[in-house]
């Protein structure tokens, strides 16, 4: 916007006018969003509500309700089980990792994130011996027809 437009809008924010009237007197396919983004950006001084109740504003008719805490975030010290003793972790030997290549690729998940079998695959193939089996199995036809 040039500055005399800008001028002119401060003139009219300050006369009281309507956002859309103000972008109706800017015109060129001025909105409203467009001239409160300007009001905005420029700081023009703030107006209250146009929204009355029983001929008060809305901001001055009630105060702010008291927030009360989310229930999920209240802490409440119910009596439950005794807590059992946490059993010692014991680390054990961890394998060499085989290459993404060599494990099996059958999906074991139907939602992301996927989750593979990634058992050791059968030399030349995706698949561990068990998926393989199921991948490939003749058919009744098959049997029929060797």
């Amino acid at each position: 916007m040039t500055p005399a437009a800008i001028a002119r809008a401060r003139d009219l924010w300050d006369a009281g006018v309507s956002l859309r009237g103000i972008a109706r007197e800017l015109g060129r396919g001025c909105s409203k969003n467009a001239v409160a983004g300007l009001a905005h950006r420029q700081r023009f001084p703030p107006r209250p509500s146009p929204i009355m109740r029983n001929g008060v504003y809305a901001i001055e008719a009630s105060p702010r309700a008291e927030l009360k805490p989310h229930r999920s975030r209240e802490w409440t010290q119910t009596p439950g089980p005794p807590r059992r003793p946490v059993p010692e972790v014991v680390a054990l030997p961890v394998p060499k990792p085989l290459p993404r290549a060599q494990r099996c690729q059958w999906p074991t998940t139907d939602q992301r994130p996927w989750a593979f079998c990634e058992q050791p695959t059968i030399r030349g193939s995706s698949w561990c011996e068990v998926h393989y089996a199921i991948c490939y199995h003749r058919s009744p036809r098959q049997e029929l027809a060797a």
